[in-house]
C-alpha cells in the first residue's frame, strides 16, 4: 500500500504533461530556427574556403603546365577569349565534372540576390553567354569570367597587386539550391596575377579603389547598413571564414 501511495505522488497529471510538451514545443520553435541557420552559414563558409583552397590550387597547376609557372599572362588565356570558352575549358580540366555548360544555360542558379539578405533585383548569370559554366562533382556550381585584357586591368585604381586582374568566377556552393544570394551561397573571387597565379576573394585588403579602404569596411557586406553581397568573400578571408553578418 505504501508503494502505492508513493507512485500515486509522483505521477503527473494529464494537464501538467500538456504544460511541458506545450514548453518544449516553444523552446524548439525558438531554437530550431536558429540551429539551422547556424549550420547553413557554417556551411556556407566552409564551402568559400573549399573553393579558395582548391581554385587557388587549379591557378598554380595551370601556370605551371603551360610552362608559365607564378605568371597567368604569360599562359596567352587571357587575350582573344571574349566568350571565356578558351580560359573556361582549360580550368576546367582540372576539375572532377559533373555537367558542363559553357556558354550555354543548365548549370548555375538562373536568379542570384545582390543582396546576402536575400533582396534586390535577382540576376540571371545562368543566361549569361560571356561566362562559362559547369558543375563540379561535388554540387558547386562555377561561372568563369575572362576579362580578355591580358591580365592588365589598367582601367581601375587599385593596389599595384589587384592591377594584374585578369577575370573572375562566381561560385554556388550549395547545388543550385535556394538561398542563391551573393555573399551567403554564391560568391565572387578575381582571378589575380599580381602576386602570381592566384585567385583573390573581392572586397579583401587588396582589393582597394583609389588607394582608399572602399572595400567590405567600409561599403559592403554588412557595413554601414550595406547588406551587398559581392564583398562578402574579403570579409570571410579576414574574420577566418565565420560567417558574421
Amino acid at each position: 500500500m505504501r508503494q502505492f501511495k508513493l507512485a500515486g505522488k509522483l505521477a503527473f497529471t494529464l494537464a501538467e504533461v500538456i504544460i511541458v510538451i506545450g514548453i518544449i514545443g516553444i523552446v524548439a520553435e525558438m531554437t530550431i530556427p536558429v540551429l539551422i541557420k547556424n549550420f547553413q552559414q557554417t556551411t556556407y563558409a566552409a564551402g568559400a574556403k573549399k573553393v579558395y583552397s582548391d581554385f587557388n590550387n587549379v591557378l598554380t597547376r595551370l601556370a605551371n603546365d603551360t610552362g608559365c609557372s607564378g605568371d597567368l599572362k604569360c599562359t596567352g588565356l587571357f587575350s582573344g577569349d571574349t566568350n571565356s570558352n578558351n580560359l573556361g575549358g582549360a580550368l576546367a580540366a582540372y576539375f572532377k565534372i559533373a555537367k558542363t555548360c559553357g556558354n550555354a544555360a543548365g548549370c548555375f542558379p538562373t536568379a542570384v540576390y545582390p543582396n546576402y539578405n536575400n533582396t534586390g533585383t535577382v540576376v540571371n548569370y545562368d543566361a549569361d553567354g560571356t561566362g562559362y559554366k559547369f558543375i563540379a562533382n561535388n554540387g558547386m556550381s562555377y561561372f568563369i569570367y575572362n576579362q580578355n585584357n591580358g591580365c592588365d586591368n589598367v582601367s581601375m585604381n587599385r593596389t599595384n597587386n589587384m592591377i594584374q586582374r585578369c577575370g573572375y568566377i562566381l561560385v554556388d556552393t550549395n547545388d543550385l539550391k535556394p538561398p542563391n544570394a551573393m555573399g551567403r551561397d554564391v560568391f565572387k573571387f578575381w582571378i589575380t596575377n599580381g602576386k602570381g597565379a592566384i585567385l583573390y576573394p573581392v572586397g579583401a585588403a587588396d582589393d582597394k579603389s583609389n588607394g582608399s579602404d572602399t572595400w567590405w569596411k567600409t561599403t559592403g557586406c554588412g557595413t554601414a547598413g550595406d547588406m551587398t553581397g559581392d564583398d562578402c568573400a574579403g570579409r570571410l578571408l579576414e574574420e577566418g571564414w565565420i560567417m558574421n553578418y
